[in-house]
């Protein structure tokens, strides 16, 4: 769908890459320009699939890599080229960065006054904390959303998903096809601040509606852990079953199935100690096994399904109708990767680039020249 479309990515780590990887999977040709001698920090994060950092294989398929000299300004005209022929660019230096290396918004504007500029940061483009350093785990904190997985007297502690990271690359490329489809109507460029923050805190729209109505700080998920239809209970061999039968109907089907028509009225009773029933199911849960509740949950419109690690979810057979995984090639080995853009058949962008590698195709196909400017 976005075949034609122009993409360089200056942007290093997760969040950057993870935004031009959901262009790349939609047909975008993204190139990564590294910098010279290392490129890409995260293919040096452990762990190592081939010698290089698994973060980076993520996110980096269907991409080519340009490597080039930054810091020292020597490849400067060839970028200032690049430039003028792209569409898109994605950054995620610290504010003010780019523009001190010469590859900011104004730049790239007087080159090329139709370009779409995406600077993706922690905490945005202005503002007092625009300057800080930070990671996933600051930027969740300072949104709320921390606070919010640790639920009702849970502890904290560091998730397993960077969810700032994501949130912040989904929210830069919904951000750069909006400003696509404007300036195919109108010929204008975009600039677009995009904040990893600013990801999160658009997620707390309806626990902000609700304080409100509430006349104090409450979240959807407060207001729907207070029943027993609505829960998390434990099996016999310490996994656990999600029970998600807020709808009468599927409460009802959940009763009949167990054999206990007796529970249909306590639907939207609470889930504390004081009520019998709910200690009740949380019993009946004790009594099975994860497997015994995982196999009843496939007869049952309930609303009940097995809680999967990571690794089951995605053998999962629902994971494998959706296509959540490709097979990717890296130095000629084959990996598995996850779809950035579920549900897509895997195309062409099932290749992972080694550091450089497209170097002199990109200028030869992007700038008709066979050598990099000394």
């Amino acid at each position: 769908m976005l075949k034609g479309l122009k993409v360089l990515d200056f942007s290093r780590y997760l969040p950057g890459p993870y935004a031009s990887l959901r262009l790349a999977e939609w047909g975008a040709e993204v190139v990564n320009v590294e910098t010279a001698p290392f490129g890409d920090p995260a293919r040096k994060m452990e762990p190592y699939l081939e010698e290089t950092g698994a973060v980076h294989l993520a996110c980096n398929h269907g991409k080519k890599s340009l490597l080039v000299d930054i810091k020292t300004g020597k490849d400067l005209p060839v970028i200032h080229q690049l430039l003028e022929k792209a569409d898109v660019v994605i950054e995620s230096y610290r504010p003010g960065i780019a523009d001190r290396i010469g590859i900011g918004y104004q730049k790239a504007k007087e080159l090329n006054p139709e370009i779409i500029y995406c600077s993706l940061s922690g905490y945005g483009q202005r503002g007092a904390m625009k300057q800080m350093g930070g990671h996933d785990l600051n930027y969740m904190a300072v949104s709320g959303m921390l606070h919010g997985l640790a639920g009702h007297g849970g502890t904290l502690s560091v998730p397993d998903m960077t969810a700032a990271d994501l949130a912040g690359g989904m929210a830069a490329a919904e951000a750069i096809l909006a400003a696509y489809i404007h300036r195919l109507k109108t010929g204008e460029g975009a600039y677009l601040d995009i904040s990893l923050v600013d990801a999160l805190l658009s997620w707390q729209g309806v626990n902000n509606m609700m304080s409100q109505a509430e006349g104090r700080g409450t979240s959807l998920g407060e207001e729907l852990r207070k029943v027993i239809s609505y829960q998390v209970y434990e099996t016999k061999d310490g996994r656990f079953m999600a029970l998600g039968a807020l709808e009468e109907k599927f409460w009802v089907n959940f009763c009949r199935t167990i054999g206990q028509e007796a529970w249909i009225s306590y639907h939207r009773s609470p889930a504390s100690p004081g009520n019998p029933v709910y200690k009740e199911v949380q019993e009946l849960f004790s009594q099975h096994d994860f497997s015994y509740w995982s196999r009843l949950a496939e007869k049952v419109d309930a609303c009940l399904t097995p809680v999967l690690t990571q690794t089951e979810a995605l053998v999962h057979p629902l994971a494998k109708e959706r296509k959540a995984l490709r097979e990717v090639t890296f130095k000629e080995k084959r990996f598995h990767a996850v779809n950035a853009v579920p549900g897509r058949k895997a195309t062409d962008a099932s290749y992972i680039a080694e550091l450089g590698e497209h170097s002199e195709e990109i200028l030869k196909d992007w700038l008709g020249v066979e050598q990099p400017s000394s």
